[in-house]
């Protein structure tokens, strides 16, 4: 084939270089036309009719039960709650959130569990809105949590115990209980084993204590579900950073089997049945003098597992958590102990606190069944001499008991 002509060569270049220049003219608007569809002209994504702060406003006005059901709080509650935390602890009001709403939107989640993305429909925020005001509050919250969450009066028996003639008498220097609880953790796989225990999901180990009244009087977070309790026990009360409130003078805490019997801390005899379900389950009545010792100590210190009864059932997230950094999970507790505290002091009557008022109420926690009386104790540096000392209040306890049982 004979090969064109020069200008045929020509032509040829100037159609190709026509065609590039059309294709760049279509590329380039295409390109107007997803930047005007995606930023100019994008449809807004939360743009329902009733914004968050109305939500609010709505269930703060209507009947107490919606505001209660969804917030854990009856509408004076939320008010006075959020009115302490702007003017002891900074929370503000922004732009276009009040304190109210930013307050309502932290107990939204932490009561039901729910996502940063559920609760941005809900409260018609951004999801980048949403963690932002969890994390404020949450600051807010445990620093009210330095005031709130306080030790007992070391001076007073407390009203639980001194009108009370079934303990009067032999525990007038037990001044609270002591404890340890799992709450769910949400961690990385690769992360998962110091957290997870045997057949359990993932957690953090709560030590805490409370008062007869049920409100909490100290709380650690952030152990590992593994972490042996008397460990964590031991960390507590010798770590001077935890500022845990040691008792004075003949004062002392209950503390369960998983525990040493030793000065301040007074633990059940071992080898006894002890738990209240030991004797509901069997039908019987505790025989002997240790096992009725064991049956009074158990009654007594059943507040705070009533206290975490409580807790639980009125904050989802702590067994359903959040994928938040470990760091934010180890202060949620805190925070869900704080208000907890505060309902108790201000508002003595709560649903929740009156479905745990039964003092021999029998508390389970199924999902986390983890029995502290048997993990091995750790060893504890207490001189023999303070450990007899403690063994004989017991003894003096165990025999005003029985000889008040006997009618001698």
């Amino acid at each position: 084939m004979d090969p064109l002509p020069l200008h045929w060569y020509d032509i040829i270049e100037e159609l190709e270089q026509i065609e590039e220049d059309v294709m760049m003219m279509f590329l380039m608007l295409f390109c107007f036309e997803e930047y005007e569809r995606l930023y100019l002209l994008k449809t807004p994504c939360r743009n329902s009719k009733m914004s968050g702060h109305a939500y609010v406003m709505e269930l703060m006005n209507a009947n107490p039960t919606r505001c209660y059901d969804m917030f854990r709080m009856k509408p004076d509650v939320l008010i006075t709650f959020s009115n302490t935390l702007i003017e002891k602890c900074g929370l503000k009001h922004s732009r276009y959130l009040s304190a109210y709403e930013q307050v309502a939107i932290f107990l939204h989640i932490i009561a039901h569990g729910i996502t940063s993305r559920v609760a941005a429909e809900k409260f018609q925020h951004s999801g980048e809105t949403i963690s932002k005001v969890f994390h404020r509050v949450l600051k807010a919250i445990c620093k009210l949590g330095v005031e709130i969450i306080a030790p007992p009066n070391f001076d007073e028996v407390p009203p639980e115990i001194l009108h009370n003639p079934k303990y009067y008498q032999f525990f007038k220097d037990c001044i609270g209980a002591i404890d340890g609880t799992h709450i769910e953790a949400c961690i990385p796989i690769p992360q998962q084993i110091p957290y997870r225990g045997k057949k359990i999901e993932p957690t953090q180990n709560v030590i805490a204590a409370c008062s007869f009244d049920l409100c909490f009087t100290f709380v650690m977070c952030g152990w590992e579900g593994t972490a042996n309790d008397s460990r964590i026990f031991f960390e507590c009360i010798t770590n001077p950073e935890n500022k845990f409130p040691m008792p004075v003078g003949d004062k002392y805490y209950l503390v369960d089997s998983g525990f040493t019997n030793m000065p301040e801390f007074l633990a059940p005899i071992h080898g006894e049945r002890y738990h209240l379900n030991d004797w509901r389950n069997s039908g019987r009545v505790p025989q002997g003098r240790e096992e009725l010792f064991n049956y009074y100590h158990s009654s007594l210190r059943n507040g705070i597992e009533r206290s975490f009864g409580v807790l639980k059932e009125r904050f989802t997230i702590l067994s359903n958590m959040l994928p938040y950094p470990m760091e934010t999970q180890k202060y949620i507790p805190i925070a869900c102990c704080t208000i907890h505290n505060f309902i108790r002091k201000h508002f003595k009557k709560d649903k929740y606190f009156d479905n745990y008022a039964n003092e021999d109420m029998i508390v389970e926690d199924s999902k986390f069944d983890i029995d502290a009386s048997s993990q091995n104790p750790i060893d504890i540096n207490i001189s023999r001499a303070h450990l007899h000392q403690m063994g004989r209040v017991r003894d003096e306890i165990v025999d005003q008991i029985w000889a008040t049982f006997r009618g001698t």
